[in-house]
């Protein structure tokens, strides 16, 4: 609702109302209401206010109101409708409307009643065009379908089809959900603007017509469509194996040999792929066994090579694909006969007779592909070759074939061994060549010089290969009289040593019924040692024995005795002679048993064992 008051007079106001109902969507109309009320602004009491009054209503352009009648208005009163009216109003074609209100009150009598006002008033919009909901459909020549929700059952609408931002394509009646197509125009357009892509955006828009009328369009709905069932015409290709070598051993270049042939795959004019769908045509890629090659497109005749021959062997397919300018492609494929095939296999063989002497024998044998087509080999072994050389000489001698080849079919051959007279003094260089229908191979042995498995040498030492036979454990012990230092004995050993035993002799571990030696490496005993003794002589005298001692020095020289009653004399070489002094009759009487013992007196004797000297080593790692 709107509303505007305005004045009538010292005494009296009055108020325009307008307001809108009816919006009819279908029409595009509305219906506006107005109304004019008047009201006393003071307040005596009793007082009658009465007048022949002409009201006015304008709505829009049209004057609804225009009629003159008495207006009486007593204090109590209030406020008081004195004029109202309608009208039903159009909108603009968008919905839109706005529309001019006004009154007029002339009093025909007095002044109580006169005065007038106007405004514009905003109506509702009235919605017109259908919204869009769905869009669906991806292939340009499939089927689509748009929907929409109608306004107004008396609307019509039409449904336009573009590449949104580019062209309008087709615009034509429609009613919502109904599946159509797209003109075969549309359909042309459609390939010739994606000639190199495979996919177009359209847009959806839907047109809301009233009879003649568009009264206004939904948004736009785009989807991404597809250009399908264009892949190029394409339906044979020929191939064959180039390599003039090898289809001469073979008989067909049809059939291929892993590693040798050269495959071309030809593309005529005749069978030269065609694009479709206004595409045109790019490249041909061909593949075979995990190998590839490509060529660019061409109406005329075309060759395909491929750069490797590293085939599989067995049936393997062979495809050509012709590729267009969208990316869209045609593949046709061939078995093809791939035959195995490997250089030969040497095993050979040079050895001299007990591994030293001059005579030496080679033997030569091994495998061969025989490339067998309907069971008959078309490969062999020409021949087995061998030369040789001095190592000291850079000069090779001519090759000689092996005499006695055997080849079988299944696929090995062998020679008959080859005896050669070669110095033991020297090593010698061999080549070996094995040579077929396609290919040889070549190998390197080597003759060492004359080694023997086993000999005992002048030295003495036992060698195996030449490598001395001298085992030595850690914790061993040797003697020498010639290896004085230890790098002499890793020499000839191994291992490390150091030097053992210095100034002692030893003595094997166990027990001389006496002493107990238990343990390795204890060490005991002294190269000299000092002994305690005294001397007692014995007489025997008047039936008693009488002992009388004597002290000595150092075992040798005289004694002397302080009781007189012996004398000794002990000369250098221990030899003894010894007298004693009779009290009794003052005579001297031989006397010659002495007696040794310990007197507590010192004296230093050598206790050397007869020995030889040697150099004693111990491996410690």
């Amino acid at each position: 609702m709107a509303s505007q008051e305005f004045q009538l007079s010292t005494y009296m106001r009055a108020r325009l109302e307008t307001w809108e109902t009816d919006v009819n969507v279908s029409n595009n109309t509305s219906v506006v209401h107005a109304r004019i009320k008047v009201w006393r602004t003071n307040s005596w009491s009793g007082q009658t206010y009465s007048s022949s009054v002409t009201r006015k209503i304008q709505i829009g352009s049209q004057v609804v109101c225009d009629w003159a009648g008495e207006i009486s208005h007593y204090v109590s009163q209030g406020e008081i409708t004195v004029a109202e009216a309608s009208r039903t109003v159009s909108h603009n074609d968008d919905g839109s409307r706005t529309v001019y209100c006004a009154c007029w009150l002339t009093d025909n009598v007095s002044s109580y009643y006169s005065g007038s006002t106007s405004y514009d008033m905003g109506l509702t919009t009235i919605p017109r065009a259908a919204p869009i909901n769905s869009f669906t459909g991806n292939d340009v020549d499939g089927t689509f379908k748009v929907t929409y929700t109608p306004k107004s059952s008396s609307f019509t609408h039409k449904l336009r089809i573009s590449i949104p931002g580019v062209v309008a394509l087709q615009t034509n009646n429609y009613t919502s959900g109904t599946s159509f197509s797209l003109s075969a125009s549309t359909v042309q357009y459609l390939y010739d603007y994606t000639a190199n892509s495979s996919t177009v955006r359209l847009g959806a828009v839907i047109e809301t017509w009233n009879g003649g009328t568009k009264i206004g369009e939904s948004s736009e709905l785009v989807n991404t469509c597809n250009i399908t069932n264009a892949n190029p015409t394409f339906s044979n290709f020929t191939y064959q194996d180039t390599n003039s070598t090898i289809t001469a051993i073979t008989g067909n270049n049809q059939i291929l040999v892993q590693g040798k042939s050269n495959l071309r795959v030809t593309v005529s004019s005749a069978n030269k792929a065609t694009a479709n769908k206004s595409a045109t045509m790019n490249n041909y890629s061909a593949s075979i066994s995990g190998l590839s090659a490509t060529a660019n497109y061409s109406t005329s005749d075309l060759n395909i090579d491929f750069s490797s021959n590293a085939f599989t062997a067995g049936t393997q397919s062979l495809s050509v694909r012709a590729i267009d300018s969208r990316g869209y492609s045609t593949a046709v494929s061939k078995d093809v006969t791939v035959l195995a095939y490997a250089a030969p296999v040497v095993n050979a063989s040079a050895v001299r007779q007990n591994n030293f002497e001059n005579q030496t024998t080679l033997s030569i044998g091994g495998t061969y592909s025989p490339l067998t087509i309907n069971n008959t080999a078309k490969n062999t072994v020409s021949s087995v070759q061998y030369r040789y050389k001095k190592q000291s000489t850079s000069t090779w001698g001519s090759w000689t074939n092996m005499t006695g080849l055997t080849v079988s079919p299944s696929g090995t051959y062998t020679t008959t061994d080859k005896v050669l007279d070669l110095d033991n003094n020297s090593a010698y260089d061999f080549e070996v060549k094995t040579t077929d229908n396609l290919g040889s191979t070549t190998v390197a042995l080597v003759v060492s010089i004359g080694i023997p498995i086993f000999r005992i040498g002048t030295d003495g030492y036992v060698y195996n290969q030449e490598q001395v036979l001298m085992p030595s454990h850690v914790g061993q012990i040797i003697m020498s009289t010639t290896l004085d230092t230890a790098a002499k004995v890793k020499a000839i050993y191994g291992g490390t040593w150091e030097a053992w035993g210095g100034g002692r002799v030893p003595i094997g571990v166990g027990s001389n019924g006496t002493t107990n030696y238990s343990t390795p490496e204890a060490t005991g005993g002294s190269e000299n040692h000092r002994h305690d003794f005294k001397i007692g002589m014995h007489a025997y005298y008047g039936g008693v024995i009488d002992d009388n001692w004597i002290s000595g020095a150092n075992g040798t020289g005289a004694y002397s005795y302080s009781q007189n009653k012996f004398s000794k004399q002990i000369d250098s070489a221990g030899n003894t002679a010894t007298k004693r002094n009779d009290r009794m009759n003052q005579t001297m009487v031989d006397y010659s048993e002495w007696t040794r013992v310990s007197t507590g007196d010192t004296d230093v004797a050598d206790s050397k064992q007869p020995y030889i000297t040697v150099y004693m080593w111990k491996r410690t790692a």
